[in-house]
């Protein structure tokens, strides 16, 4: 094996795909056509556009109302001209039905919004195409790594796991009726008990983790993820396909959760499942083999030890061994709560 090799590797989505960029989708900065798409544009470029009344009438929908009614009205003029607008719009992304017929619903005064901004994913600002943080991938791999190597270290103490769960029943269910379940402290105990011992729990916890991850990967300069340089994932072709859905929360019991009881939610840019090789990526590791287990100064290790280095066989193993337990559990847990489910098909 060479001193440094580099490999391209393909992605294909087995289920919707979204990495947060802490940014949104706007409704003064989207329009949707008849085709159910959403078309996102920089508002700086309308003046591109010479035309005069898109200004003058945004400005009287400024001026009439406030707060909420005056948002629908600027999006109203907006979407008015949409045929103009969308030949200058940056990037597009599907919607799913049911976020559509929210949106239309939204329109009316009788619903809410402002509730129609969307999270969208990680994208290249200049191209506006989706991808995968490389930051991402290594963080995941990095997780693997760990639970691998947990299962030679010494387990949670019996003692601390009945602590847990002591923890875990401070806390009871309640019974609204019509299906409303809600979650509440049990009188006999104070919420200045409950945050000091889920501060504590939470300390014992990172302190573990620590001491499992200065054991396996050791510092900075001795971490064997050092060897392993992951590029950022992009998107393989221009048309890589995105969709705008509600993010759901479950219980795993099919009882109903606050979430939608209270009818809430979130709408999330998805990169669509079932899209292959639709992301490509760059990795390079480093065979460092020959010089593990230096040291330098005060005798601390500059490079990994020999049993820290993975070989991209382990890696994957490791990686195998986390995940796809996880992937059929979910897989489960859908065909529990929506039977008949094509996605797990």
């Amino acid at each position: 094996m060479k001193f440094m090799n580099t490999y391209e590797w393909m992605i294909s989505t087995l289920s919707p795909v979204h990495i947060g960029c802490a940014e949104d989708y706007t409704p003064t900065e989207y329009v949707v056509d008849n085709t159910v798409k959403l078309y996102c544009f920089y508002i700086g470029h309308l003046a591109s556009l010479g035309d005069a009344a898109i200004s003058k009438e945004v400005s009287s929908a400024l001026t009439a109302g406030t707060g909420e009614e005056q948002l629908r009205k600027v999006h109203k003029v907006l979407n008015n001209y949409r045929d103009k607008i969308i030949p200058i719009a940056g990037t597009s992304a599907a919607m799913c039905s049911g976020v559509l017929n929210h949106y239309r619903s939204t329109q009316s005064r009788n619903h809410d919004f402002n509730r129609n901004g969307i999270e969208r994913t990680s994208y290249q600002p200049l191209s506006q195409l989706p991808y995968l943080p490389g930051s991402s991938i290594k963080g995941a791999i990095r997780t693997a790594l760990l639970d691998n190597a947990s299962v030679s270290k010494a387990p949670l103490g019996k003692q601390f796991i009945e602590r847990i769960n002591r923890f875990n029943n401070m806390i009871e269910e309640v019974n609204h009726g019509s299906e409303k379940f809600a979650l509440r402290l049990k009188l006999q105990f104070s919420r200045k008990d409950y945050l000091a011992e889920l501060k504590n729990i939470e300390k014992e916890l990172a302190g573990y983790a620590d001491d499992l991850e200065k054991e396996h990967l050791g510092s900075f300069e001795s971490d064997p993820l050092r060897t392993i340089k992951i590029g950022d994932g992009i998107a393989n072709d221009t048309g890589i396909e995105k969709e705008i859905r509600f993010c759901l929360n479950r219980s795993r019991s099919g009882r109903k959760t606050q979430a939608q009881s209270k009818g809430l939610y979130t709408r999330l840019e998805y990169i669509v499942e079932h899209q292959p090789e639709a992301i490509k990526i760059a990795i390079t590791i480093q065979d460092l083999s020959s010089v593990a287990g230096m040291k330098g100064k005060h005798n601390k290790l500059i490079t990994p030890a020999p049993y820290c280095l993975k070989t991209w066989e382990q890696i994957i193993e490791a990686c195998n061994a986390y995940y796809l337990p996880r992937l059929q559990k979910d897989l489960q847990l859908v065909l529990k709560l929506k039977p008949g489910s094509t996605w797990v098909k």
